[in-house]
């Protein structure tokens, strides 16, 4: 089944450009997904108003694996997080960092992304 999914990408792929030079198919699937995701994550929480947040990573260059919020100080974000909008997140204080942030996995099947970007979009109105 692996091998099948490597060979579906690859004809994929190799009927586009490609945008990375030197990479794997597959490492250019994985990292226009990510960078995909991080874009979407970001135009969601753009001006939110629902909730004091912001989205730290640098996503311009090496978002990474994981979207790391900080809420405003004082809220424990993924608690908040959960309570207003039913977003699942770690809290930060599991990784070394402040209550007041959180860690969102950015490896997730497309459907579970559209439901915690639509989350996003609907508490951020």
């Amino acid at each position: 089944a692996m091998l099948i999914t490597y060979n579906m990408i690859s004809r994929v792929l190799s009927q586009s450009p490609s945008p990375v030079t030197g990479m794997l198919p597959y490492h250019q699937f994985v990292r226009a997904k990510i960078f995909s995701a991080f874009s979407r994550l970001s135009d969601a929480m753009k001006d939110c108003k629902g909730m004091d947040i912001q989205l730290m990573n640098d996503i311009t260059h090496s978002p990474g694996a994981y979207a790391w919020l900080k809420c405003a100080s004082g809220v424990q974000c993924a608690d908040e997080l959960k309570k207003l909008a039913g977003i699942e997140g770690h809290p930060g204080a599991l990784y070394a960092s402040p209550n007041q942030t959180m860690r969102l996995s950015m490896f997730m099947p497309s459907v579970e992304m559209d439901i915690m970007i639509k989350k996003f979009y609907k508490l951020c109105a």
